[in-house]
C-alpha cells in the first residue's frame, strides 16, 4: 500500500524550537510535516537513506536555522532527491523559499562523492598519524603569560541547548573572570560566552557527510592546520581541549609547540555514541584516539569521582586528575532575575494559570534521564487521582526534546495537564525554572550495568533557582544532595519536619516513589520553601564556576611543580 502524498515536508538537521517552526511556517504556503535528521537512527546508513525513498510530498523544503549549518547543504539536497516529491525549496528562517529542481540536486552528487573520498582519506591519515604518533616529550611552560587556547572541537548545529552549553560557557567565563586571556576556537559561534574571549572560527573546507563520524577525522586536521597555517601566536600557558569524538588536535598542537595540555573528560565519547547514540563505523579507532589523549594529557579535568576512578583504572596517575562537579553561574541562575509579570507571561504562553503548581522536567530526553519513568508517574497521578490534580491545580511541564520524547508522549497519552514546550535555547532555561514550583531529576542507571558517571548540569541549575527538587538516589546526584530525605522515610515518620535537607530522593526506576514524592511536595508548601532555600544556599557556597576553575588552577600548579622537579632532576 502506497504512502499517501503529503502536502509538504520540511527537513532540518536538528529539532526546531516552536518559535523557529513558526518562522518557517510563516513563509511556507502549507503546514509542513517536520522531519529532523538527528532523531533518525543512523546505525545502518543504507537503511537511513532508504527511509527517504518512502517520502511522498508535493513540496519538499530543506530548512536551515544558521549559516554554519549550510555545510550540510549537499547531503540534505541528496536526501531530498531520494524522496518522491514534486517540488523542492531551500529556505532559511525569515527568508522566502528558493526553488530548486532535481537537475540542480543531481549536481551535488559530485560534491558528495568528493566529500566521501576526502573523508576516507582523512580517516586513513588519522589512523596512520595515531599509530605512528610519537609519545610526547616533557612539556612545561615556564613563561609568565596568562593565555589559554580553548578548543571546542565537536559539532553544535541547531538550537544551542543542554547542559554542555552551560558547562562550556561556565568554564570559559570562569577562566576569564580569574584574569586569563582566553582564545576560543570552535566551528560554531560561542553561546553565553563572555565578549572578552577572542573567538577564532574554524570553517570546514569541505561539505560534511553522513555518518558524522567521518567528518570528525577531517576536522581533527582542520583544527590543527587552521591554527598552524594562519600565523596565530601560539605562545599559550596551556591548551584546554574539551574531549570530543575522534579528535586529538590539541595533542598535535601540544607536541608541535611544547605547550602543556589539559583535557576535559566528561566520559567516553565513543562509549556514549555506541550506547546512547548510533553505533560507530570504526569504534576501535575512536577508542584508541581517546586513550591516546588520556595517556598524553598533562592534566585531566572531570566532573565526577566515578569518572576519576574510571581514569585511574585506565592507568592515569591520580595526581594528573582533577575531579570537580558541574557548577552554575549565580548571575544567570538567579530566581530574583525575573518579575512576576515575566513568569505569568511565560505560563500564559502555555495556558497555565498563574496560581497553578507547575512541576517541571528539563532535559534532552536521553536514555539516562529517566523521562519514561517520570511519564509513568505522571500517567498514574493523572488517571488514578485526577481529582487531586484538579484540586491542587497541578500542571506538568516537559522542557526539551530528544530520542525518548515520543515514548514519553505515548506513555502519558493525551492530557491537557502536561505541557511539552519543545526545544528551548539555553538562555531561556532560567526563566522556565523560575516559572516552576517543583523540579524533577529522575535519572536512571546505565543500561549496560556500568556506574552512572554523570554530573547533571541541570541539578545545579535547579538548586540555584531555589526550587524544591525530587531526584534519584544515584551516585553523584545523591552525594551533591546530601543531606536529604528519602520519600519512604518521610512518609514513614509523619511527624518529621524539614531542617537542613536539600532534596527528596527516590530510588531510580521507581515511578511509584516519584508519584508519592510529587504528591507530598504538592501538599506540603513548607517543605517546598525550605528545600529550595537550602539548595540555593548550598550550591552558591560550593558549586559555582569560580569554584570549578579554582580547582583546575590548583591542579595546574601541582602539575607544574611536579614537572619542574622532574626537569631539575634530569639536569643534574
Amino acid at each position: 500500500m502506497k504512502k499517501p502524498i503529503s502536502e509538504s515536508v520540511a527537513l532540518s538537521l536538528y529539532p526546531l524550537t516552536d518559535s523557529q517552526a513558526a518562522k518557517f511556517r510563516s513563509v511556507i504556503a502549507s503546514v509542513p510535516e517536520f522531519i529532523n535528521i538527528s532523531s533518525m537512527p543512523k546505525a545502518n546508513i543504507l537503511k537511513f537513506f532508504m527511509n527517504f525513498t518512502r517520502i511522498r510530498a508535493k513540496s519538499f523544503y530543506i530548512l536551515f536555522d544558521s549559516e554554519e549549518s549550510k555545510v550540510l547543504l549537499p547531503i540534505l539536497r541528496i536526501l531530498a532527491l531520494l524522496s518522491r516529491s514534486k517540488r523542492f525549496y531551500i529556505i532559511t528562517a525569515n527568508e522566502a523559499p528558493v526553488a530548486t529542481n532535481r537537475f540542480a540536486l543531481f549536481a551535488d552528487l559530485g560534491l558528495i562523492a568528493f566529500a566521501y573520498i576526502s573523508g576516507f582519506y582523512f580517516t586513513l591519515r588519522f589512523w596512520f598519524s595515531l599509530k605512528f604518533f610519537p609519545s610526547l616529550s616533557l612539556r612545561i611552560h615556564n613563561g609568565s603569560n596568562s593565555r589559554i587556547l580553548y578548543l571546542k572541537t565537536n559539532f553544535w548545529f541547531g538550537v544551542k541547548s543542554g547542559g554542555s552549553i552551560g558547562h562550556v560557557a561556565g568554564v570559559v567565563n570562569g577562566f576569564i573572570k580569574k584574569g586569563w586571556d582566553l582564545t576560543y576556537v570552535s566551528i560554531d559561534p560561542p553561546v553565553m560566552v563572555s565578549k572578552k574571549a577572542q573567538f577564532l572560527p574554524v570553517v570546514p573546507k569541505q561539505f560534511l557527510v553522513l555518518p558524522f563520524e567521518f567528518n570528525n577525522y577531517k576536522l581533527n586536521f582542520e583544527f590543527y592546520c587552521h591554527l598552524l597555517n594562519n600565523n596565530y601566536n601560539l605562545n599559550y600557558k596551556f591548551i584546554y581541549q574539551r574531549l570530543s569524538l575522534c579528535n586529538y588536535s590539541g595533542l598535535l598542537l601540544a607536541q608541535k609547540f611544547q605547550i602543556p595540555l589539559v583535557v576535559e573528560y566528561n566520559g567516553s565519547e565513543a562509549w556514549a555514541s555506541i550506547n546512547w547514540g548510533n553505533s560507530l563505523v570504526l569504534p576501535k579507532l575512536a577508542i584508541q584516539a581517546e586513550e591516546r589523549m588520556l595517556k598524553e594529557a598533562d592534566l585531566l579535568v572531570t566532573v565526577s569521582d566515578v569518572l576519576r576512578d574510571e581514569l585511574i583504572n585506565k592507568g592515569v596517575a591520580p595526581e594528573r586528575i582533577i575531579s570537580f562537579p558541574n557548577s552554575i553561574d549565580p548571575k544567570i541562575f538567579n530566581p530574583n532575575r525575573f518579575s512576576t509579570r515575566q513568569i505569568e507571561d511565560l505560563r500564559g504562553n502555555f495556558n497555565i494559570p498563574s496560581d497553578a503548581i507547575v512541576i517541571t522536567f528539563v532535559g534532552t530526553f536521553g536514555l539516562w534521564h529517566g523521562a519514561e519513568v517520570l511519564a509513568r508517574a505522571i500517567f498514574n497521578i493523572c488517571t488514578q487521582d485526577l481529582s487531586f490534580v484538579i484540586a491542587n491545580r497541578i500542571y506538568f511541564m516537559m522542557v526539551g526534546n530528544g530520542s525518548r520524547l515520543e515514548s514519553v508522549k505515548s506513555i502519558i497519552g493525551q492530557n491537557d495537564r502536561v505541557i511539552y514546550t519543545g526545544l528551548i535555547a539555553q538562555e531561556l532555561a532560567p526563566l522556565y525554572l523560575a516559572a516552576s514550583d517543583i523540579l524533577l531529576s529522575p535519572h536512571v542507571p546505565n543500561s549496560d550495568g556500568s556506574r552512572f558517571f554523570g554530573s547533571p548540569t541541570k541539578l545545579f541549575e535547579y538548586m540555584a533557582m531555589g526550587k524544591p527538587i525530587i531526584a534519584s538516589r544515584l551516585e553523584q546526584i545523591e552525594d551533591i544532595l546530601t543531606p536529604s530525605q528519602s520519600i519512604t522515610s518521610i512518609l514513614g515518620n509523619k511527624s518529621v519536619s524539614p531542617t537542613n535537607e536539600l532534596a527528596i530522593l527516590c530510588e531510580p526506576n521507581q515511578a511509584d516513589q516519584l508519584e508519592l514524592a510529587i504528591k507530598f511536595l504538592v501538599t506540603h508548601p513548607e517543605w517546598r520553601d525550605r528545600l529550595g532555600e537550602n539548595a540555593r544556599n548550598h550550591v552558591l557556597s560550593h558549586y559555582t564556576w569560580d569554584h570549578h576553575v579554582e580547582a583546575i588552577e590548583a591542579g595546574l600548579r601541582t602539575i607544574n611543580i611536579t614537572r619542574s622537579n622532574i626537569q631539575k632532576q634530569s639536569h643534574k
